[in-house]
């Protein structure tokens, strides 16, 4: 009768335990969810702040285009070349200067354009006699010929056992 009654008290403590752990579970799901829908209150509130930030710059941006576009008439400038530019000028006689730095933004776009055309990239000379051989090799090829691996070593700059272990494992290869 003992043995039933201790038998069956472990059975009761293993499903508190784990009745137990399923509550704890639960429980933190539940703060985890909580925290997840303050954080994206959060985000939401953020994201809000700087959509309207961005429509008030826009706003500001289009009076201004809408203001200084009052006072610019279309005037197309006569130059050299096939196309024709068109420029805007204030209607306040500032034409001369105006003229001047766009004619000189042009030349210097064109100036840049026909260095663009002119230019050639360098030409790489290679060494008439490429070694290709990796260290692995080369310290291969070098005990193949009878080089003891001190001298190995000393010829490839590494360190006597790194070039001991690889010959260890290319011989077991």
């Amino acid at each position: 009768m003992i043995e039933f009654l201790v038998i069956f008290s472990l059975m009761l403590h293993a499903i508190i335990f784990m009745f137990i752990i399923f509550l704890y579970r639960r429980f933190s799901q539940n703060s985890n969810a909580s925290i997840n829908l303050q954080e994206k209150e959060e985000i939401e509130a953020m994201l809000s702040s700087y959509i309207n930030e961005m429509k008030e710059e826009n706003e500001r941006l289009l009076n201004i285009i809408n203001e200084n576009g009052k006072n610019v008439k279309e005037k197309p400038v006569q130059s050299t070349s096939t196309a024709q530019p068109l420029v805007f000028q204030d209607q306040d006689n500032h034409s001369s200067q105006e003229e001047e730095a766009i004619s000189q933004t042009v030349k210097e776009a064109k100036e840049t354009d026909e260095k663009s055309k002119e230019y050639q990239p360098e030409t790489i000379m290679v060494a008439d006699e490429v070694d290709g051989l990796s260290d692995h090799s080369k310290a291969l090829q070098l005990y193949q010929e009878g080089l003891s691996i001190e001298e190995i070593a000393k010829k490839l700059n590494k360190g006597k056992t790194e070039i001991e272990l690889f010959i260890k494992f290319q011989s077991h290869s």
